[in-house]
Formats: structure tokens, C-alpha cells, sequence
């Protein structure tokens, strides 16, 4: 019972925006105090692109980012769940969105 208790904390907590200086790019953070934290990244256009998530954020971010899930139209090889991507070079194929795992660095 305790950890749903976490997750409803988590669910209901603000999100925290991160970048969202882009017409077609919305991100996100959610986390929990003593967590690791997720993010969200939506590539709304239909254009490939490259992303710099440590560029112009007030958050505290780690270097990189577990892909946990991806949209179900993506095959690139570099967004595949499990892969680490650097959050200064996030690639997003046109319409992909991405939830990454955040590890906290002193974990």
C-alpha cells in the first residue's frame, strides 16, 4: 500500500516545466522527494530534431536520461527502451514522445 501511496504523490504533484521555448516541443519533469525523477518530451512537428534539454532550464537536471517508454510509431535505434541518451542532444523523430528516467546523482 505504501508504494501506491507514492505513486498518487507523484501523479498529483505539478509538473515542473523544463524547455519550452519551441513551438513544437513540450517537456516536463515529475518526481518525488528521495526519487528518481521522469521526464517527458513531446516532438509535436513532424520534423526530426535534436533537443538541448540543459539549455535554459532553471531545473536541476542529470547529464543523461533512461528511455523507459517511446511512441509506438519510433524505430530509431537511439530512443529504444533501455537506452541512455544525453539530455544536451535528445533526438526525436517527428510526432515522438519519450518518457526518460531520471537517476538522482546521489544514488
Amino acid at each position: 500500500m505504501h508504494h501506491g501511496t507514492e505513486g498518487i504523490k507523484l501523479w498529483n504533484s505539478p509538473p515542473t516545466a523544463v524547455f519550452l521555448s519551441s513551438y513544437h516541443l513540450n517537456s516536463y519533469k515529475r518526481s518525488l522527494e528521495g526519487s528518481d525523477g521522469y521526464l517527458v518530451v513531446i516532438n509535436t512537428s513532424e520534423e526530426q530534431i535534436k533537443v538541448d534539454l540543459l539549455k535554459d532550464t532553471t531545473q536541476t537536471l542529470p547529464a543523461e536520461g533512461t528511455v523507459l517508454i517511446r511512441s509506438i510509431t519510433d524505430t530509431s535505434s537511439a530512443t529504444q527502451p533501455g537506452c541512455v541518451v544525453p539530455l544536451n542532444a535528445v533526438p526525436l523523430v517527428g510526432g515522438e514522445g519519450l518518457v526518460l528516467s531520471l537517476a538522482e546523482e546521489d544514488h
